[in-house]
């Protein structure tokens, strides 16, 4: 059964993204990463901290407001 929550985290997430005009690319140049690495990230297939910390730093969050599982690791 897929994750209601997971799937909504991640709509909200790229949709963020979206609204900010930051585009996935521009992270994964700055972090020399692959565009499809980020998106496996933003879609919840990969769990990398320093890939969330840089999309919550591009969009002025911390890695708990856009993954509250991680909320240990953010404080």
């Amino acid at each position: 059964m897929v994750n209601k929550l997971a799937i909504s985290e991640q709509k909200n997430i790229k949709g963020l993204l979206t609204m900010a005009g930051i585009k996935q690319v521009t992270i994964a140049d700055r972090l020399k990463v692959s565009r499809s690495f980020v998106s496996e990230v933003v879609a919840g297939k990969k769990r990398t901290y320093r890939v969330r910390r840089a999309i919550a730093r591009a969009l002025g969050k911390t890695v708990a407001e856009l993954w509250p599982e991680n909320k240990k690791k953010a404080a």
